[in-house]
């Protein structure tokens, strides 16, 4: 790999931390009505591009789900906010690679 494809992957890679971030905090705060949306089109967009490959989304009590804290804690940098959304990302990768999860 050349060093400007590792920039721009290092980038798309803080783009994406950056957005999971912000996603995580506004789900936190929305009432239930727009959270009940935001849910709708997240999983119509799921379904339009991942149904072809055999993939559906679980029933889930969207009042069961608690948001997780990411940070940053007392002490904490922000960048342990991104250390968190970076484990989410490997944990997600991790269960969909191995369906029998």
């Amino acid at each position: 790999m050349n060093d400007a494809f590792r920039t721009q992957r290092a980038h798309q890679l803080a783009h994406l931390l950056l957005s999971l971030k912000r996603e995580v905090q506004t789900a936190g705060n929305l009432d239930e009505e727009a959270s009940q949306a935001l849910q709708n089109d997240a999983a119509m967009q799921f379904a339009k591009e991942f149904t072809a490959q055999g993939l559906k989304l679980p029933s889930v009590d969207l009042h069961s789900i608690v948001m997780p804290e990411l940070g940053p804690r007392n002490g904490e940098s922000e960048l342990k906010l991104i250390n968190r959304c970076w484990n989410i990302l490997k944990y997600l990768n991790h269960v969909t690679q191995n369906p029998a999860i």
